[in-house]
């Protein structure tokens, strides 16, 4: 551990004077009254409690240094212009200081007790934004200069003007940070220092905002609270049956959707467009498509299929159903449009099912007929791949 040591040289005559200070136990030396009167120091003390404030006996008064004698300031008020031979610190109280003269008798001199209050602007604050703390000194005449630290940090310095000094930085990282302002004291007002303050700093948030125009919904959390650099949750933009989702109004086609690396607020609508394509999914039990149904002439058959539009939906707009028909196989162009037994008609069984109950015409008996329906999406009319029935 390095050992602070100082030494007062004196010659008379001789410009080879002053004051001078080792950190090393005495290895190397450098002098550190440059700028007193003659150079000369007549005295030395240091405070037990804070070793690096000195005080320094001069042909013109009293010097103090707070930072181990690289910066002084005079401490004269009240005392005249004297040569000061000794000096003592009251052991009780070190802000009280003791000088002997030079035929003029002994002085005291006490520095004034300060206050200082920290203040912040705003908090907490977001990474990146500008937090301003601002230290107030009392007394309101005491001069000099504030330090702002964050922990053991120093953030800066600011000089007091009408006894307040304000330090700004936008540099402070995420987390908490214990602010405190110490004033340093002048050759009046003793060294005092805040209170700390807290001062938290987070990630910015952003808000993502998904919409859907009126052909479709969004599913999933349409409203999102996102970190910086963050990612949100996967959104889908569902258009209505007979739609379907064309894009997001930034221009993405991505659906679902998940925004990562926000940087700024988000928010979109999806648009959607009339479906212009319909799938038959085939006729289901009891008819059968990879086979030759057997079905008595004049008996009813339940003709059960499914529809659903390009997005996979479920088709359930009656309106999309253009009939049932048959034609004898392998002559298309006998084709009749079948007609429901009784009231039935078409029967609408959910999620793109469909049932008609074909009354099928007696005089099919000994025939084989191919039975088909007609669906249509926009005017364009399809027709499904038929199933066979061989009638008795």
């Amino acid at each position: 551990m390095a050992t602070n040591l100082y030494v007062t040289a004196r010659d008379t005559g001789s410009s080879d004077n002053g004051l001078f200070k080792s950190t090393d136990g005495g290895t190397t030396w450098k002098e550190i009254s440059s700028g007193f009167i003659n150079n000369t120091v007549m005295s030395l003390t240091i405070d037990p409690v804070t070793p690096t404030t000195l005080y320094a006996g001069t042909y013109s008064g009293v010097l103090k240094s707070t930072d181990g004698g690289a910066n002084w300031i005079s401490l004269n008020k009240g005392l005249p212009t004297l040569y000061i031979s000794s000096l003592a610190i009251d052991p009780q109280n070190p802000s009280r200081v003791y000088a002997g003269t030079d035929r003029s008798g002994a002085w005291v001199w006490s520095l004034t007790d300060s206050e200082t209050i920290l203040t912040f602007n705003k908090n907490p604050s977001v990474l990146g934004e500008a937090v301003s703390f601002t230290a107030t000194v009392s007394p309101a005449t005491a001069t000099g200069s504030i330090v702002f630290k964050d922990g053991e940090t120093i953030l800066g310095t600011a000089t007091l003007a009408s006894g307040s000094a304000t330090f700004t930085t936008s540099s402070l990282a995420v987390g908490d940070h214990t602010i405190t302002a110490t004033y340093l004291g002048d050759g009046n007002d003793e060294i005092s220092t805040s209170e700390p303050l807290t001062q938290t700093v987070t990630l910015r948030t952003y808000t993502l905002t998904y919409t859907a125009a009126p052909d479709g919904t969004i599913s999933g959390e349409a409203v999102q609270q996102v970190a910086e650099g963050g990612s949100g949750a996967a959104v889908m933009a569902v258009p209505n049956p007979g739609y379907r989702f064309v894009n997001w109004s930034d221009g993405s086609t991505a659906n679902p959707r998940t925004d990562a690396n926000v940087t700024a607020d988000i928010s979109v609508t999806a648009s959607f467009e009339p479906g212009d394509s319909i799938t038959f999914s085939g006729f289901f039990p009891p008819v059968k498509m990879d086979r030759v149904n057997s079905a008595k002439a004049g008996q009813i058959v339940a003709m059960k299929w499914r529809l659903v539009d390009e997005n996979g939906v479920g088709v359930s707009d009656p309106n999309d159903f253009a009939g049932l028909f048959s034609t004898s196989c392998g002559d298309p162009s006998d084709t009749v449009r079948e007609v429901a037994a009784g009231g039935s008609g078409l029967q609408y069984l959910g999620d793109g099912y469909w049932q008609f109950n074909w009354k099928t015409s007696r005089s099919y008996a000994g025939t084989c007929r191919d039975a088909y329906i007609n669906y249509e999406r926009d005017a364009a009319v399809k027709a499904s791949p038929p199933a066979t029935f061989q009638f008795k």
